[in-house]
């Protein structure tokens, strides 16, 4: 696709198709009564003498730092994952952090935050003192003995790790389909 917006390949086109039916100062008489600088319409002009397309070849631009093969392995490394940095990426690839996230970008991914929910709701915390004291009445009745802990104490998520704040999901479709 041409950098160049649609006004400025109408307006070539306009000169290109003028140039066959009138000489180049009738063109550049007619077109500067229409407000279009002179500079502008000589340099088109220019174009159509040396056989220039009215359209603009694209250029190659810059290549990309990471080629195909390593942009598919960078997304296998971070799809799905807890705890992978851009740091660690970019030592990794030996890419700038910066790089790493405009990848990660470009392959349609996003970086979403972790956010902590609480264990319980309160309803479900009324139905735990509820549900203890009904085991202790039918323990106390039997003579037996009942220790309980409550597992809330044993996180084994990691998440208070500064590396595993974050993650980013497969694919940007798939939180869409839900």
């Amino acid at each position: 696709m041409s950098s160049h917006p649609l006004k400025q390949i109408d307006l070539r086109q306009r000169i290109y198709d003028l140039l066959g039916q009138m000489n180049k100062c009738e063109v550049v008489k007619y077109l500067q009564k229409e407000g279009i600088a002179r500079s502008t319409i000589y340099s088109i002009i220019k174009r159509c003498e040396n056989g220039i397309s009215i359209q603009e070849k694209p250029g190659k631009g810059r290549p990309p730092t990471l080629n195909q093969k390593k942009q598919l392995k960078l997304r296998n490394l971070v799809e799905n994952r807890i705890g992978v940095s851009r740091r660690q990426l970019a030592r990794k690839f030996l890419v700038s952090r910066y790089c790493i996230m405009r990848n990660i970008k470009k392959l349609g991914l996003k970086y979403y935050k972790r956010q902590k929910t609480p264990k319980y709701n309160q309803k479900q915390l009324d139905q735990m003192t509820w549900g203890c004291r009904k085991l202790r009445r039918n323990f106390i009745d039997s003579k037996k003995f009942i220790v309980m802990d409550d597992e809330k104490y044993f996180t084994l998520s990691g998440d208070n790790m500064p590396g595993n704040a974050g993650f980013i999901p497969q694919i940007q479709q798939t939180l869409h389909g839900m």
